[in-house]
């Protein structure tokens, strides 16, 4: 989680940044900002969904850059902040299309208790004129039968919040796997501050479990089941990136795309949804799950494609991928597939009507960890162009480094691009070498300028250490980044560190220092750590992860992401007239990726530093677009916020916050443009 601003005495007041979904421009035409509570919801058990029990989220905050709001925070009796600013802009959060910002503001109490009821207020100006929102935080309890009473969230309620909001409290609650408690039919679904559970003595050998979608209102938009989850079993289960309720497509708000539930333990979840657009299609949206599977049957690495009632798109399954894991390179090479891939290509058709989606597309590969050489490739780099252009790479070169030699590449003095004259950054080497077995990425970057280049100025860096469980910020560290450095940052992580006595240790796969040179597009970078307590994560492993696309091969012709390919005389799927082919999909060579593999080789998810998938990704920049209406023009800013309730795992729960933005070119005007990678040399 990104978190922002400054302590003031024993308040400390941090901003979460994230882009409202789905929000036309005319909702931000006002410079008045709008400001609403939010629902912080905690585990079955009373435990804290992020941090510790006193870092609570309060409220959002929607408006344009520059928009400020001033907060008031008391006990009722004692300010605990006052006149305290929080400022929406480009340094602190993500700009949609139309220049709007999302903020949510987070509050850390001490002495905070989960009993006690605050109050906050937040005004337009400093002189405190002009009242935006007048709420109060207080605690949403669990009445256990006769066992006593529980919390089990925090809401910041205004007056007519506290009517039109609706609380999505847990169907059940589970002490241990002996003692439940269920939720008693026909409560309210908003202002009660208790809910009556009701003991459940059957205590049965399985339990069912629910995942129940819900609007920024608390509106139930879908429920899915999760069923005979048996005593002691904890079950990983996906979060979709999308669903469609009432024709209409919201994006689900999750960072780690799943949840866990256990019995006992926390079986039932509400999952936050942002509108993504109005759609035409009809029918439930589907997601196809894609395998990238090794020796072994081992997955290497597992993407989805979601898909709206009537798209076809045509999955390019990468022709060669990369892992590196304890120094060793392993080469994946794409086998022929026959009867899983299409005839004479690399891609696997997936149409709305016959994909299936209760089992995953497997594509197999030839692993060799020994080959008897390695295609080593450099990249020239513009590094003055859009970071977000396929025209950033000047030229590439592809060098064979034959067993036990090593081949060296020593950049020219100068280039010419298109009439211009082109020379080497400043930290360019003066020569490059790749060692067969050196276990290294067979990839290298190399950046050139126009002479005579104005460098931009220099800029930060942000390190966040991220625990993979929860999705939060535990630690952050900045550097910074100059046009005049001789060469470049090699970032490195500790193997472990303790936040606030909690102690966590990096998990593995992330040893090798990033190499940040000025002129890489990324500003972020995440290394994922886990709480020692935290076992069900003790043999995950980042693993750095790469692709290629190249001509030929088993499958014939090489089709690549980003394409259009005929397939048919007609209709959506071929050519006729003006009608174009089907677009191609699949995972980018221009970004520098990691897989989480849970260890046990059954699932490797592919994740970018904002833990993002590349199934989001292409959502984003509407490669996949999810509701017809929407385009890249159409000022829609659609991206994440705040997840609802959380799951129990180990010792913590997951609290969801993914800050995205959407990749528009037009947005991306200068080659210093955000951007986010994880480990390795990046681009």
């Amino acid at each position: 989680m990104k978190r922002y601003g400054s302590k003031w005495g024993l308040f400390a007041l941090v901003a979460a940044i994230a882009l409202v979904l789905g929000m036309p421009v005319s909702a931000f035409a006002s410079s008045t900002p709008k400001v609403s509570g939010v629902d912080y919801l905690y585990a079955n058990d009373g435990s804290a969904a992020a941090g510790s029990s006193s870092d609570i989220d309060i409220l959002s905050v929607d408006g344009t850059a520059g928009s400020t709001v001033f907060v008031d925070v008391s006990d009722g009796t004692t300010p605990i902040a006052k006149c305290l600013p929080f400022t929406l802009s480009d340094s602190n959060s993500t700009k949609a299309s139309d220049g709007s910002l999302s903020g949510v503001v987070s509050v850390s109490i001490d002495g905070f208790s989960k009993d006690d009821t605050y109050t906050v207020n937040v005004y337009a100006d400093r002189a405190e004129k002009t009242s935006l929102y007048s709420g109060t935080i207080e605690g949403v309890r669990a009445k256990l039968g006769t066992s006593g009473t529980q919390v089990i969230a925090m809401r910041t309620l205004s007056a007519s919040e506290a009517t039109s909001r609706a609380f999505n409290a847990p169907e059940t609650i589970s002490l241990n796997s002996s003692v439940r408690y269920a939720l008693v039919a026909g409560q309210s679904k908003t202002g009660l501050s208790t809910y009556e559970y009701a003991l459940d003595s059957s205590a049965p050998n399985t339990v069912d479990g629910s995942i129940t979608y819900v609007d920024d209102n608390g509106a139930v938009l879908a429920t899915d089941a999760i069923s005979g989850i048996a005593k002691g079993e904890q079950r990983v289960v996906s979060i979709p990136t999308f669903i469609v309720s009432g024709g209409k497509s919201y994006y689900t708000v999750s960072f780690t795309h799943s949840v866990t539930a256990s019995y006992s333990g926390t079986i039932d979840f509400v999952v936050r949804c942002k509108p993504a657009g109005t759609s035409s299609a009809t029918g439930a949206a589907k997601t196809a799950t894609i395998k990238l599977v090794g020796s072994g049957s081992k997955v290497e690495a597992t993407d989805t494609v979601s898909l709206k009632a009537g798209s076809t798109y045509l999955y390019a399954a990468p022709t060669t991928f990369y892992r590196v894991e304890s120094g060793i390179l392993h080469v994946f090479t794409l086998a022929k597939n026959e009867g899983v891939l299409d005839s004479g290509r690399n891609t696997l058709t997936l149409s709305y009507d016959t994909v299936k989606t209760d089992s995953a597309y497997e594509i197999a590969y030839d692993e060799t960890t020994n080959p008897s050489s390695v295609s080593w490739t450099v990249e020239l780099i513009d590094g003055s162009a859009d970071p977000s252009s396929s025209s950033r790479v000047i030229s590439t070169k592809t060098i064979d480094v034959a067993a036990g030699k090593t081949e060296t590449y020593t950049p020219e003095a100068s280039i010419d691009v298109n009439g211009t004259k082109y020379v080497p950054v400043k930290s360019t080497k003066a020569s490059y070498s790749y060692a067969y077995g050196s276990g290294d990425d067979p990839i290298t970057y190399i950046y050139y300028v126009p002479e005579n280049y104005t460098a931009p100025s220099a800029y930060t860096v942000t390190v966040n250490y991220v625990d993979l469980t929860t999705g939060t910020t535990i630690k952050s560290e900045t550097r910074t980044e100059s046009p005049d450095m001789t060469e470049d940052d090699m970032i490195t992580s500790p193997a472990s560190l303790t936040v606030d006595g909690v102690d966590y240790v990096r998990l593995a796969g992330q040893d090798k220092p990033i190499q940040h040179g000025f002129y890489t597009q990324y500003r972020t970078y995440t290394i994922y750590y886990r709480n020692v307590n935290d076992t069900a994560n003790e043999n995950t492993v980042i693993t750095h992860f790469r692709v290629e696309y190249a001509d030929g091969g088993t499958t014939g012709t090489t089709v690549t992401p980003g394409t259009t390919v005929s397939t048919g005389t007609n209709g959506t799927n071929g050519t006729n007239g003006t009608t174009t082919g089907t677009s191609a999909v699949g995972i980018s060579t221009g970004n520098d990726l990691n897989t989480v593999n849970n260890g046990d080789g059954t699932s490797a998810d592919v994740l970018n530093g904002s833990g993002q998938t590349p199934n989001e990704q292409r959502i984003d920049d509407e490669q996949t677009p999810l509701a017809s209406g929407t385009s890249q023009d159409d000022g829609m800013a659609r991206t994440a916020a705040i997840a609802g309730i959380a799951a129990a795992v180990v010792a913590a729960v997951i609290a969801f916050v993914v800050i995205k933005r959407r990749k528009k070119a037009e947005e991306a005007t200068e080659a210093a443009a955000a951007g986010e990678d994880q480990n390795g040399e990046a681009r």
